[in-house]
């Protein structure tokens, strides 16, 4: 039993002392692309044992959350840029209506009216 306990240090032992990533080595995340490159680099750490499984978990939920967060902010940037767009179009359409159009009236004389007048 003793056995197992010291194996079981060792390898806790080893994977603290496994040497984890400094900052400059994680570039800031500024668009999708270097999201998913990140996102590669924590899978490799993990598959080559450079991260533990708590931290690649946890690596890559902060990129999986940046990423949603980045979506949210390019979603707002498009409706606000169409309802800008939309705004201005309705203002283009009430000049038109308000231009000056020939109105039209239509008078009726007793001489084209069947019915004979109506007066």
């Amino acid at each position: 039993m003793r056995e197992i306990a010291v194996k079981g240090g060792q390898a806790t032992k080893a994977a603290w002392a496994a040497e984890g990533f400094a900052l400059d080595e994680l570039p800031r995340l500024t668009d999708i692309e270097s999201a998913m490159a990140e996102l590669d680099t924590v899978r490799q750490a993990a598959m080559t044992r450079r991260l533990t499984h708590a931290e690649a978990n946890a690596a890559s939920k902060a990129i999986s959350e940046w990423i949603k967060g980045h979506a949210v902010l390019q979603t707002q940037r498009i409706v606000t840029e169409l309802q800008r767009e939309l705004d201005a179009k309705g203002e283009e359409i009430e000049q038109l209506r308000k231009q000056a159009l020939p109105v039209v009236t239509l008078q009726l004389c007793s001489s084209t009216h069947p019915a004979g007048d109506l007066a």
